[in-house]
């Protein structure tokens, strides 16, 4: 430890988180923003990617099913997605608590 950091007071220390805290909600609400406005990057391509057949992962099992001479077995064309209500979710949750 540093000298200075061994002889801070209590204000001190208080003062340091102050400005510790206060940089961190500041990036929080930059990433925020940031986030906000490529959304639709984020959910399509990194969230919801495996809802396309082109999903890396699939392809990656695909070629391996090929390498180990299992036919197709790996390989998924189609997925089933969806999305649920969020009312609906919410309904259920809601009646758990009660």
């Amino acid at each position: 430890m540093k000298n200075n950091e061994k002889n801070m007071t209590f204000l001190d220390h208080l003062s340091e988180l102050r400005k510790h805290l206060i940089r961190s909600f500041s990036l929080v609400i930059i990433a925020m923003i940031l986030f906000f406005f490529n959304k639709e990057f984020l959910f399509d391509t990194l969230i919801l990617a495996p809802k396309s057949p082109n999903f890396i992962t699939y392809k990656v099992l695909c070629k391996l099913s090929s390498l180990i001479n299992l036919e197709s077995l790996l390989c998924i064309k189609k997925t089933n997605f969806y999305l649920n209500e969020c009312k609906y979710v919410w309904s259920i949750y809601y009646s758990y608590l009660d």
